[in-house]
């Protein structure tokens, strides 16, 4: 099987720490396009955009998190599983299990062609290198994007 795209990207960074941010922000855009034309067996257009907030409030450090995806099969095709997005576990939506969100089918997690992920954390200092978090997840999984009316 080939896949064969084109890929576009764009981020803007101005978070103090990329690894442990305090403030700032990231906003990131990529934009896929896999044409027959570049020799591609399977076609689509796939976008996926994130935004990061950080904000220190009197030594609490919150952080909000936004991401969402959108992928469409191009001339009639079927969505491969390796191009449709997944969510819940540690790195999504936290207290699910991994990939457990959205559409499922005879053998699991099915995934699915729209993915909204929302984030909200606040980071305490407990003591010296120790800390704390609490957060708020919610996100879902969509067979496909749905609008109105």
């Amino acid at each position: 099987m080939n896949v064969a795209r084109l890929i576009g990207n764009a981020a803007w960074d101005t978070r103090d720490d990329p690894l442990n941010a305090t403030r700032g922000s990231l906003f990131s855009s990529s934009l896929q396009w896999a044409p027959d034309r570049l020799g591609s067996q399977f076609r689509f257009v796939k976008y996926v955009g994130q935004a990061y907030r950080f904000q220190d409030v009197h030594g609490v450090v919150l952080a909000s998190a936004g991401r969402l995806g959108l992928v469409t099969p191009l001339g009639g095709q079927e969505l491969i599983l390796s191009e449709r997005f997944f969510a819940g576990g540690s790195r999504t939506v936290r207290g699910v299990d991994e990939n457990s969100l959205g559409p499922r089918d005879f053998f699991g997690p099915a995934g699915g062609q729209a993915m909204l992920v929302l984030n909200q954390e606040a980071r305490v200092p407990i003591y010296k290198w120790l800390g704390g978090v609490a957060f708020i997840d919610a996100g879902n999984i969509f067979t496909q994007p749905r609008t109105s009316g």
